[in-house]
């Protein structure tokens, strides 16, 4: 199964989200995408991420952008570079990873294989939801468009649904991605491991996985055909 990673994304609430039809878009950001380095089968990838075209408009009144002012810069989305990574400074980004020659949303097999990023949660609320997840998105990858997920014709494995004081990992499978209708259906809902629910003694500030303090998520995907999918954290040198 691939997938196309998408949306490290910091939001108080995540839409039921509908597939997003290609279109122009609106000439928001001068520079389209910023810099996020990614490593695949040992070898670095050059790759970066898009801001979500659908979620910024002049006419909007956003929390944290005012009424009528136009997202010209990242910094205006909310969104700052770091080294080997990327800060969200506003609760509203949404963003896209694409390839190194930016025309193509990055693909990703997960087939038997592994996926780490190290997160920093500590400025994170409860009731909000930084997200980290992939999708089959196929195209619109220049401006950041077409977007679909679990909620309606995409196959979605959320990596980590999380804020300070819990976390969840959740699949949404799709019975057939290929015709992207109404013929289509997913589980919205998903079979979740939720820290809060299931083992919160382990998660949340000063816990033995201190979500004050950043950590490593890694998500393994066992089996050529993916058997099933399992977690491990890395706090502070100590799993």
């Amino acid at each position: 199964m691939k997938f196309a990673i998408l949306a490290l994304s910091a939001l108080a609430v995540v839409d039921a989200a509908v597939y997003q039809k290609p279109s122009k878009g609106p000439d928001y950001v001068k520079d389209k995408t910023i810099s996020l380095p990614i490593k695949k089968d040992g070898k670095v990838y050059k790759t970066g991420v898009v801001l979500d075209n659908g979620w910024y408009d002049s006419k909007k009144n956003i929390p944290g952008i005012s009424p009528n002012k136009d997202v010209k810069t990242w910094v205006d989305a909310g969104i700052t570079e770091i080294p080997n990574g990327i800060k969200f400074t506003k609760p509203i980004a949404r963003v896209y990873l694409v390839n190194e020659a930016r025309n193509k949303y990055e693909y990703l097999n997960l087939n038997n294989k592994q996926i780490s990023f190290e997160v920093d949660l500590s400025g994170v609320a409860c009731g909000f939801n930084a997200a980290g997840y992939t999708t089959h998105l196929r195209k619109g990858a220049a401006i950041g468009e077409a977007y679909c997920d679990g909620q309606n014709f995409c196959n979605e494995m959320d990596l980590l649904e999380s804020n300070v004081g819990s976390q969840a990992y959740t699949p949404h499978p799709c019975t057939d991605t290929k015709q992207m209708n109404g013929t289509t259906k997913c589980d919205p809902w998903g079979p979740a491991d939720n820290a809060f629910n299931n083992h919160n003694a382990q998660y949340g500030p000063g816990l033995h996985i201190d979500s004050t303090k950043p950590f490593t998520v890694t998500t393994q995907f066992a089996g050529t055909g993916i058997s099933y999918v399992s977690r491990q954290w890395l706090t502070q040198g100590s799993k």
